[in-house]
């Protein structure tokens, strides 16, 4: 069965499941939210905006933010001046 099939329950149990491993401890996580966006007749799997600015570059320094310097979140969505391709997802994980 694909991911993309799974339940809101499997998807969680999974995702801890990766996260305990790179941590070494168990992982809890108390709320998910998906997209599903691959159902969504507007968008189908579309990609998302977020607006520049002081609120944005913030959000970024909060995701981007080590967790227990064991795991870092990169991507082009982490990159603060350039966003939404390849070389901007690169310089984030260098």
């Amino acid at each position: 069965m694909e991911v993309s099939q799974w339940s809101d329950e499997e998807v969680k149990k999974d995702f801890a499941q990766f996260i305990s491993s790179f941590v070494q401890e168990e992982v809890t996580i108390r709320d998910l939210k998906l997209s599903r966006w691959h159902l969504d007749e507007h968008s189908l799997g579309s990609y998302s905006y977020c607006k520049g600015g002081e609120k944005f570059r913030k959000n970024i320094d909060v995701l981007a933010a080590p967790l227990q310097n064991k795991v870092w979140f990169i991507g082009e969505h982490m990159n603060k001046s350039i966003n939404g391709c390849v070389h901007s997802a690169y310089q984030t994980g260098v």
